[in-house]
């Protein structure tokens, strides 16, 4: 498999992933912990093969994203899930931009995550 196709693949599965998530938290059933961990391991695997395609070592723009700090889990799943849909469709034009879509995703799953742990932690 080309490894464009395994970007689109990854960044399919995570999109999916997080509908699947997104679906377990609204009704209370399912594993949203097993879920949201397969759209982050889809999401990193894209963001990964994404970086072997740069060209540019200006990645200022990440400190934005890294200060993310406390979110709702649902509107950030939901933009991490309309980042990999915007990074899916720029993708063939501008690995750039796919990039920086796809890791500021990450940073909204593993946000999401964070959250989740905290609020399990809280409710022991």
């Amino acid at each position: 498999m080309e490894r464009s196709e395994r970007i689109i693949n990854a960044i399919k599965k995570a999109i999916s992933n997080l509908e699947c998530t997104m679906v377990a938290l609204i009704s209370g059933k399912g594993e949203v912990e097993q879920t949201i961990w397969q759209a982050a391991a889809e999401t990193e695997y894209a963001v990964f093969l994404l970086s072997l395609l740069q060209k540019s070592e200006d990645h200022s723009w990440k400190a934005e994203s890294e200060k993310m700090g406390e979110v709702e889990v649902g509107p950030a799943l939901i933009a991490a899930q309309d980042l990999l849909k915007e990074a899916e469709k720029v993708f063939k034009n501008n690995f750039e931009e796919a990039y920086r879509k796809a890791w500021t995703a990450r940073q909204y799953i593993l946000a999401a995550q964070h959250t989740l742990r905290e609020k399990s932690k809280k409710a022991s």
